[in-house]
Formats: structure tokens, C-alpha cells, sequence
């Protein structure tokens, strides 16, 4: 189950190597542009919170 998450609170290694979170916006997007690139084929961004 994907869920939603406050990046700048929450989001860490872990949960991105785990792919089960969505970024809620877009800010939090841009603080982890470079940890995300890896992840563009395994989040849903279309069902993003």
C-alpha cells in the first residue's frame, strides 16, 4: 500500500529504497530531485497526494 508522507519530516533512505511513498508536493520534489531520479520508474506520480 503506497502512502503519503511530509518529506521534509519523514522521508529518509529507507523509505525511498523501499518505493511504497508518495511526494506530496512539490517542494519536497525539489529537496530530493537527485535521490528521486532513480525512483521516476516506480512512483505512481499520477496518484500522488
Amino acid at each position: 500500500m503506497k502512502k503519503c508522507i511530509v518529506c521534509e519530516k519523514e522521508l529518509n533512505e529507507n523509505i525511498i529504497d523501499k518505493h511504497d511513498v508518495h511526494f506530496c508536493s512539490e517542494e519536497c520534489v525539489k529537496n530530493y530531485e537527485e535521490k528521486l531520479k532513480k525512483l521516476s520508474d516506480v512512483v505512481n506520480w499520477d496518484n500522488c497526494c
